[in-house]
């Protein structure tokens, strides 16, 4: 029998044809969602995060006008065009780079792009939270450009690699507004082309619009709660007094805030709330958000707790991705006045808040400490675990701070250009280091691994602590040299402090701290402090920094 007949002819014919049908019809489509990131954030490429789900960003952004404009409000309906579906965002919940060798990620192409600078931002008024009918913002495509380390000058900063895609946002009080606000309108916010003021009251300083928050908090929470009395008082007084409204106010702010700011611009992919007593590196900050996915929800900050809470510190500095707030906004419009405004009222604090409201939205917290500090350069113990890590933010900071600063990131990037991080090591070395001498008067360096004092009755008890002390120790609180002295023969002690206080106190300690000026009256104790110059020249030496740590969600 031939193998081969018209009958089998036909069978192998129609088999073909059917696998063939099913193959172009009949298999399910998985369809395209974003690769999963690294679980870690350390990487040495400096190069963006990449995705390979093919989109092409074809996002718009606001031209940078010639002085620094604050975002105004974008009609609800105004989304980025593409963005990524709500069942990619769901798959994407690991928090890091994506791996080398994928293809570009949205919005990325292998040269650098900035926006034009031929448009101006659409005039705002001062007036409350922007409605739906607000001004648009002029858009322009994005062109391509130089490198951002093409130049430093002050003016390039609004222009610099990723700068449109970032807004910051800034919570103040009218309490605070006039003190501190005019030192960020003159160093970050002129670098910034997309930022927003919001506080307990609307108004304007500079021509800038300030945008009250509190507006849109419902009448029945404002009866109910007795601290929006001095937010009704404060709307007619002119010039009122730090110290003078209640701080409960605040944590009202917090929700509505981070709910408007991506109503105003839905299209960035980044979102940076800080304080009036923050200082913000313009320049690191582009370098990060240039590593990370925006598509990913990243709620980020110092780390803090309260109870089983954690949450980043507001002061400090908080990083939202699109991909948080699109998942924000969504519970925001589903819960807010059935069940988070309704919260607000019982708990203290509204950066802790915010965590609660994440959480239900389905958005967790990631540390990105010691990126986003909690305290200031002379507050800060100078580690090794700081020293290699770009510097990001700093808190409780005056005025004077803010600008001192500043000018040290401008000539920074004026000298390495807009690519090169601004490490901990270098703000050491330009901000502390040189002021550092082996005695300082009137001054408290934070001293306070150990603490020699004498207690009333210590020479009465036999087993006292003060017993047990060498005629060294029991010298060291009669003169600052001879707490100097207890520092010289202790092998890592790094810095030391005297005070005058009762018998006399000595302070050492092992880590670096600077501290601030400690003025005293007549009769009030007086502080002196020193540090071992050359043993933290030595320290300095083993902290070498072979690439910087961007690493964080530790």
């Amino acid at each position: 029998m031939p193998h081969f007949t018209p009958s089998r002819i036909a069978v192998v014919v129609l088999t073909f044809s059917l696998l063939t049908f099913l193959w172009t019809f009949g298999l399910p489509n998985p369809g395209i969602s974003p690769a999963l990131p690294k679980d870690q954030h350390d990487t040495s490429s400096q190069n963006p995060a990449k995705g390979k789900d093919g989109h092409k960003d074809n996002l718009k952004v606001p031209t940078s006008p010639p002085t620094p404009t604050p975002t105004p409000a974008s009609t609800p309906s105004s989304t980025p065009s593409p963005s990524a579906k709500p069942d990619e965002m769901e798959k994407v919940k690991d928090v890091g780079e994506l791996k080398n060798g994928q293809t570009t990620a949205p919005g990325e192409s292998l040269k650098e792009q900035k926006e034009t600078a031929s448009g101006t931002a659409a005039k705002v008024q001062p007036t409350s939270i922007p409605a739906s009918s607000a001004a648009s913002v002029v858009e322009s495509s994005l062109e391509p450009t130089p490198s951002p380390s093409a130049t430093g000058g002050p003016e390039f900063c609004k222009h610099v690699h990723r700068a449109p895609d970032v807004m910051i946002v800034i919570k103040t009080s009218k309490a605070e507004i006039k003190e501190k606000i005019p030192s960020h309108l003159k160093t970050l916010l002129s670098c910034v082309p997309n930022f927003a003021i919001f506080s307990d009251h609307a108004g304007e300083i500079d021509g800038i619009p300030i945008y009250d928050v509190l507006e849109s908090v419902s009448e029945s929470a404002k009866q109910q709660h007795g601290e929006f009395k001095d937010y009704e008082r404060i709307k007619t007084e002119d010039n009122v007094k730090a110290g003078s409204v209640n701080k409960d106010l605040d944590k009202w702010k917090i929700l509505p805030m981070v709910y408007t700011a991506y109503q105003m611009r839905p299209e960035a992919r980044f979102y940076m709330f800080i304080e009036a007593d923050t200082s913000l590196s313009w320049a690191n900050l582009l370098q990060w958000i240039d590593r990370l996915d925006y598509r990913i929800a990243y709620y980020s900050g110092a780390p803090n707790t309260l109870g089983k809470i954690r949450f980043a510190q507001r002061g400090s500095g908080i990083l939202l991705s699109q991909g948080a707030l699109r998942l924000y906004a969504k519970g925001y419009d589903e819960l807010y006045k059935s069940k988070w405004e309704g919260r607000v009222g019982n708990e203290c604090c509204g950066d802790a808040i915010l965590a609660t409201a994440m959480q239900d939205s389905r958005v967790e917290f990631y540390s990105s400490f010691p990126l986003i500090q909690g305290e200031s350069p002379w507050t800060l113990d100078w580690t090794n675990r700081h020293w290699c890590a770009p510097m990001l933010t700093w808190h409780h900071v005056n005025k004077q701070d803010l600008e001192t600063i500043w000018e040290q990131h401008h000539s920074w990037t004026a000298k390495n250009g807009w690519d090169k991080p601004y490490l901990f090591r270098d703000a050491f070395t330009e901000l502390i280091e040189p002021h550092l001498t082996d005695l300082k008067h009137d001054w408290d360096n934070i001293s306070a691994d150990s603490k020699i004092e004498k207690n009333i009755n210590a020479e009465k008890d036999p087993n006292s602590e003060w017993s047990k002390h060498s005629e060294e120790l029991k010298k060291s609180i009669e003169s600052p040299e001879n707490c100097k002295k207890i520092c010289e023969i202790s092998e890592d002690c790094v810095q030391w402090k005297h005070s005058t206080n009762g018998n006399g106190e000595c302070y050492v300690g092992k880590v670096i701290r600077y501290g601030r000026k400690a003025e005293s009256k007549e009769g009030d104790a007086k502080w002196t402090s020193g540090w071992m110059i050359e043993r933290i020249k030595a320290q300095k030496t083993k902290w070498e920094c072979k690439e910087p740590k961007w690493k964080f969600g530790q």
